[in-house]
This record gives C-alpha cells, structure tokens and sequence, in this order.
C-alpha cells in the first residue's frame, strides 16, 4: 500500500497533502513549513506496515505533527481510485472545502531494462498513476468551489535523463507532462496545477542509505560531488518551494515546472 499523506487546514484553507511510503522525498519539513505560515492541519497518512500510527492518529518519528493544532491520520492506498475518491469526499464533508492538493507519492527504481514487468508496473503506478487518480478525485470539489491549486511531486530525473532510472524517469516525465496539460484543462476553471521537481534531498531515507553504504563518506561526497553547489538540499527547502506553490505568491503560475535542485539540470 502506498503512503499518502494529506493536510487539511480548519480555519483558513483546507490542503491535502499526499506522500509515499517508499519514498518520501518532501518529509516533515513540509508540516513544519505550512505549519509556520499560522494555520491549521488535519493530517491524514495511508501507510503500509513500515509506517504504523500511535493511537492518537500520529506517524512515530513526525514531531511536527504533534505540533500542530489539529490532525487527522488516515490509510489510504493512492493507486486505488475507489479508495482515493472516497477519501477526498470525507474530507470535503467534513471541512467543507479543499483548497490544494500536493500529489508527493513516489518510489524509487534504480534499474535499466532489466527492470521486471512488475516492477515497472509498480513504479508506474505509485509515481504516475497515483497522481493521475489525486487530481481526478479532488478536480469536481474544487470546480465546485470554483477554486483550487494541485501540486505535483516529479524529480530532477523527470527533467533530464539519468542512468538506470528507466520507471523512474519515465513517470516522473509523465507526471510533468500530465501537469501541463491538465493546467491547460483548468486553465479557466480558476484551478491551477504546478509541479515540483526537487534534486538530492537529504531525508531520512537517503541519510540512512548514506550511512549503511559500505564507504559512507565516499558516498555522500559522490552524491554532494553532482550538484553544481555541493551540498544536498536540506527538506525544509523542498517544503517552502511546495507552500510556495499552493501559495497565493504563485497566483499567475500555472503548468509550470519548478525545479530545486541546487544547479543540477543547468549541467
């Protein structure tokens, strides 16, 4: 099951945010950062086993959860649309209104042709398909309301080509693409639809990949030694480009790719 996450805010604006389970590539920094512009969350997680709540509906090791005001956890698999659907409709009738959606679910694949059918399936749908299933669920709330902005997660790889990263890429790719043409789709339903395309970020995930490499130090420096600035992004940075985007600071964007990769695409 693929992990989701959404945010829903009480007083002001209403957010869902969305998350995997595989991969987080946007983590808590995103609480942190929406959390510090004064509102108030309900948030919702769709976990696999790997990723248990507490009884009071929060994810262990996310402190920002316990620092906001209001929160909700949820499971949710993202690849099933049923499922997707009728979570958003609870949230809705519960708050009333959703007034952006962040599509952040995604899983790695670090393999070429060699890739199996399922696997490739897997990625797919979990990186493409889940953004697919976000945006056709949370679309007829937000017409309804006459307003609304989508956020979707791609990558750095979905700019440019990468090796072994065949799934990978080509979801990613298609996630940017897809947000171009359905930005043209809202274009005038006062809908807008950007994506994120983040480089190396220094979560948890890839700090513990750093630290159980055989040469830790040669491997951080490898990864540090491909950014044009040397250094990876820290998740708070990743989390401001996304609340800037569902922001109104971005309020003339729309179809655009919005890529924090600390120089690595201009190469």
């Amino acid at each position: 099951m693929s992990r989701v996450e959404h945010r829903v805010v009480a007083e002001r604006q209403d957010h869902l945010v969305d998350g995997a389970q595989e991969r987080r590539q946007v983590p808590a920094g995103q609480v942190e950062a929406t959390d510090r512009a004064g509102e108030d969350h309900v948030a919702g997680d769709g976990l696999s086993p790997v990723h248990e709540h507490d009884a009071a509906g929060r994810v262990p090791g996310r402190q920002a959860h316990g620092e906001l005001r209001r929160a909700e956890a949820e499971r949710l698999d993202v690849t099933d649309y049923q499922a997707f659907k009728q979570h958003i409709e609870g949230v809705h009738q519960r708050h009333g209104r959703i007034d952006y959606l962040f599509n952040n679910a995604g899983m790695s694949s670090f393999k070429s042709l060699e890739t199996t059918e399922e696997e490739w399936d897997r990625v797919i749908d979990v990186n493409l398909k889940s953004v697919f299933l976000g945006c056709k669920s949370v679309v007829p709330v937000m017409k309804t309301q006459g307003s609304g902005n989508i956020i979707n997660n791609a990558s750095e790889i979905g700019v440019v080509g990468a090796k072994n990263t065949l799934a990978y890429g080509a979801a990613k790719g298609g996630v940017i693409q897809m947000t171009k043409g359905l930005s043209l789709d809202l274009a005038t339903t006062g809908i807008r639809v950007n994506v994120l395309c983040p480089g190396i970020t220094a979560t948890p995930l890839l700090l513990d990949s750093i630290t159980n490499h055989p040469n830790p130090e040669e491997r951080r420096n490898f990864l540090e030694g491909t950014i044009p600035i040397h250094r990876m992004a820290d998740p708070m940075e990743q989390a401001k480009a996304a609340l800037f985007l569902a922001s109104d600071d971005s309020s003339f964007m729309t179809g655009a790719s919005l890529v924090v990769d600390g120089g690595w695409t201009a190469q």
